[in-house]
């Protein structure tokens, strides 16, 4: 498997808080008001993540390395 699971899971909790906090209108860290785009961050890395994965895991590419 290309994903591991603890990859998964973490790509999911970040895009479920990410897009809990846009949908309540602003979200807070330790009862400060954190910026929008912290969001929009986190949503890109829950993103990214699994995409990052695959792709550095992909057989074409670990065939170039070990020649």
């Amino acid at each position: 498997m290309r994903i591991k699971l603890p990859e998964i899971a973490l790509s999911i909790i970040l895009i479920v808080t990410s897009i809990l906090s846009l949908n309540a209108g602003g979200s807070l860290y330790k009862g400060f008001p954190v910026y929008p785009w912290v969001d929009y961050l986190l949503l890109l890395g829950g993103i990214a993540i699994p995409l990052l994965a695959w792709f550095l895991r992909s057989p074409s590419r670990t065939q170039k390395t070990k020649n």
